[in-house]
């Protein structure tokens, strides 16, 4: 997946895209690049296999939604 969002205010998310169900029952990675001012920061998550599922929903500090939380 490469999407781009140009700009996401803090404290809030968006969507990317979808992903089917069966998708979830391998490790999935994502890499995160952002900017802060003019450094560019990189990031990448691991979710392994069968982690993001309804019993791993929390409440995500800050942003008053539930969600998988993986640091």
């Amino acid at each position: 997946m490469r999407h781009s969002i140009a700009n996401l205010p803090a404290k809030s998310y968006a969507k990317i895209e979808f992903l089917q169900e069966k998708v979830l029952e391998l490790n999935n990675t994502f890499k995160v690049t952002f900017f802060d001012g003019n450094q560019m920061f990189d990031k990448t998550y691991l979710f392994r296999k069968n982690t993001i599922n309804q019993k791993a929903l929390q409440n995500i500090p800050l942003m008053e939604v539930k969600g998988v939380l993986i640091k």
